[in-house]
């Protein structure tokens, strides 16, 4: 059997929007990152105040990878034994820059970020481009080309200091994930090598409702709106995933885990 003590510590960076501390059971981020028993989690924000706040999906990230395990308590995380570097971020570009250099500089091998851009937001509709290769209007072509080129030297510079893998969602708006930003944006194949970008999937439930059900009617597809493409490396479940959250935002009542979904709104 697997033994904990055999499994080597890992270094992972999260660059999200906010992360909920004291009083999680799952989480046990200290407040100011006080050392001793809790010093498996570091955080800070942007601009170096409170990293809490109301946003549920860094403390969800968070969970999913590094939630305590064995301790009786709501879920496990992926990692048994980490060190955890949590950044909340304000989403633009340089304070992603800084965030993810903040990780490197902390040890971080890993460095998930769970973000992108809501382009369809910003041009007022998909790309015309969607799915092809061609770029048809100016706006379009400034959109995707300056990105790259600004990600792309950034990823240059951090290669020549640091060994890391940048793993970065897809995106949710249902269009070529080239389109979501940040990492995503970089398409030079030796770049491409550091950074898994994940798809997102989902469980046909119901299957599960047919008298007649049996395994092999089990199936299993993309989220609808989760973005494609050939950037895309793997998929990974993305629909009804129960991890750790913070306080539910519009609630007056707080909660320790909830169910979420790949959100296209976010």
């Amino acid at each position: 059997p697997l033994k904990r003590d055999s499994i080597p510590t890992v270094k992972v960076g999260v660059v999200d929007g906010g992360f909920k501390y004291a009083g999680h059971e799952d989480l046990s981020i200290p407040i100011n990152n006080a050392t001793g028993a809790n010093s498996r989690y570091y955080a800070i924000a942007s601009d170096g105040s409170d990293y809490q706040n109301n946003n549920n999906h860094g403390t969800h990230v968070a969970g999913i990878i590094g939630a305590e395990s064995n301790d009786n308590n709501g879920i496990t995380g992926i990692i048994w034994k980490r060190d955890m570097y949590l950044y909340r971020t304000d989403f633009q570009n340089f304070d992603i820059k800084y965030g993810v250099a903040w990780n490197l500089i902390k040890g971080a091998k890993v460095i998930n970020l769970s973000i992108g851009v809501g382009v369809k937001k910003i041009l007022g509709g998909a790309p015309s481009d969607n799915g092809t290769p061609e770029i048809d209007t100016d706006d379009e072509r400034n959109y995707i080309e300056s990105p790259r080129r600004y990600w792309t030297a950034f990823m240059k510079k951090l290669i020549a200091k640091f060994d890391f893998l940048i793993v970065q969602a897809a995106g949710n708006e249902g269009i070529d994930a080239k389109w979501s930003g940040f990492f995503n944006s970089i398409n030079d194949t030796d770049l491409r090598k550091r950074i898994i970008t994940v798809g997102a999937m989902e469980i046909n439930w119901l299957n599960w409702l047919s008298p007649f059900y049996k395994l092999a009617d089990f199936e299993a597809g993309l989220v609808g709106s989760t973005n494609y493409g050939d950037i895309v490396d793997i998929v990974a479940p993305g629909d009804d995933i129960y991890s750790t959250t913070s306080c539910l935002m519009n609630l007056m009542e707080c909660s320790d885990y909830s169910i979420i979904d790949a959100d296209p709104d976010y």
